[in-house]
């Protein structure tokens, strides 16, 4: 397919006139996508330029060319750097040719940031299609496309307004050949679209994601999902998975095992990264709820998959500068630092591991920690509390000092070697530095479960 090519991709910003009242309420960015039968796609939009005289703009990555603005200049000398100079309260029209990938059917390091352009298909990621202003979190912007009556659009994007955060971590999908499986869940629906792989593989994973979702995702917490998926022709077994506030984005090549990238999108679905949620129970609503999603996905995937997994929260929790912290400084800078939201997502799903290894331990094998959660409510407003109860009822004891020990005060967690069972073994390993951080290791000779289709109730 690398012989068919969209002929001109062109980008432009537009803004409606509105004068900022204060830093918070910078001129919003409105972004018109336009994919026409002939394969090109037009976005394009106005801006207003405050009283600064100037925007500054991340450049799409990894590049554009025939950068252009009708009035004013806009000047582009810095690597990765967009700066609009204009008169105050000018609207400028900005239009670019994003650079689309030279290799659009190999996975590599950048794939999920690059434009993917096939004869009759599109696949971008936010990043690489919108130049986005630096002060991101001030602006809000608007989003709309059309397309031809024979193509269809999958993305995370909304037609209207939605904060610039949700445009930058977008994903798009546009073409003739987009399969779609839809599900309806109780507060939510579930869409999962894909391009170059199979009705039943994309209704597989409409399942599980759905099955996930109905069991871990109380109704009040559940949103629109949209997951894309794209058949990649490399002959190298590869995948990359990227999660997004609204869905998830993933590439696979058709030797990959589908098993490991349906686990990985059920842990996308259950966990948002999402910035505005309750901070102080995020080590709960994130983290358990990614537990939750581990032990549904148990069964999908070879015990090497799982142990890589497990070992990607334990480095993600013990490699974080913020593994200390207590859990007031957690909820006072949730909203500012993605690493404190990893960590702390990380850390809980740490601490459900400890709990269930405690409690199985205690009961000798006749409870474990579901047992303790489906005692639970679904959405508790205290789940220290409630969890403590819970597991106090199921025989695994007073959970008191550990929650406050690894929870409230934030001592540094660390797993007992057999926390995930006979076919794993966590061990500690230092660095150079002399840092040193916990692993998950599969064990030689454990065999893989079968593995069970899982379905929703679609409630």
């Amino acid at each position: 397919m690398a012989g068919h090519s969209i002929r001109t991709i062109l980008v432009a910003i537009a803004i409606a006139i509105a004068a900022p009242a204060s830093a918070r309420d910078a001129p919003p960015i409105h972004y018109d996508i336009a994919v026409h039968a002939d394969g090109v796609v037009d976005v394009r939009a106005s801006t207003t330029i405050d009283d600064t005289g100037s925007l500054a703009l991340a450049a799409p990555w990894p590049g554009a060319d025939d950068i252009r603005v009708d009035r004013g200049r806009v000047d582009t000398s810095a690597p990765g750097r967009w700066v609009v100079h204009a008169a105050p309260g000018d609207v400028v029209t900005l239009t670019w040719r994003p650079r689309r990938s030279t290799h659009p059917d190999t996975i590599g390091y950048d794939t999920w940031q690059s434009v993917l352009v096939r004869s009759d298909a599109v696949v971008a990621a936010g990043q690489s299609i919108f130049a986005l202003p630096e002060d991101v979190e001030a602006r809000k912007a608007t989003v709309r496309w059309s397309v031809p009556t024979d193509w269809r659009v999958s993305t995370t994007l909304i037609q209207g307004t939605q904060s610039m955060r949700q445009v930058r971590l977008s994903g798009f999908m546009a073409g003739t050949r987009v399969v779609t499986e839809t599900r309806e869940l109780t507060g939510a629906t579930l869409r999962v679209s894909s391009l170059d792989t199979s009705r039943g593989d994309t209704a597989a994973t409409a399942d599980a994601v759905a099955a996930a979702v109905t069991r871990i995702v109380p109704p009040k917490r559940r949103h629109d999902i949209t997951v894309n998926l794209v058949g990649m022709n490399d002959a190298f077994a590869a995948l990359s998975t990227s999660a997004l506030p609204r869905g998830a984005m993933s590439y696979r090549t058709r030797s990959m095992s589908p098993g490991v990238e349906r686990a990985r999108l059920v842990l996308a679905a259950v966990q948002d990264d999402d910035p505005d949620i309750d901070a102080a129970t995020a080590w709960y609503t994130q983290g358990f709820a990614a537990w939750r999603a581990m032990t549904m996905i148990r069964p999908l995937i070879e015990p090497a998959d799982l142990a890589r997994m497990l070992d990607e929260t334990t480095v993600r929790y013990g490699d974080s500068p913020f593994r200390r912290v207590p859990n007031a400084r957690v909820a006072a800078e949730f909203g500012t630092s993605p690493d404190l939201r990893r960590m702390a997502a990380a850390r809980g799903e740490l601490f459900a591991s400890l709990l269930d290894a405690r409690i199985r331990e205690a009961t000798s094998g006749t409870a474990s920690l579901q047992d303790a959660l489906a005692r639970m409510p679904d959405d508790p407003d205290d789940p220290g509390a409630a969890l403590m109860q819970a597991v106090t009822a199921v025989g695994g004891g007073d959970i008191g000092p550990v929650y406050r020990r690894y929870i409230v005060d934030g001592e540094l967690l660390q797993l007992p070697r057999n926390a995930y069972g006979a076919c794993f073994s966590v061990g500690t390993v230092a660095d150079w530095s002399g840092w040193q951080t916990q692993h998950v290791f599969a064990k030689a000779g454990c065999e893989a479960p079968p593995s069970p289709t899982l379905v929703s109730t679609g409630t």
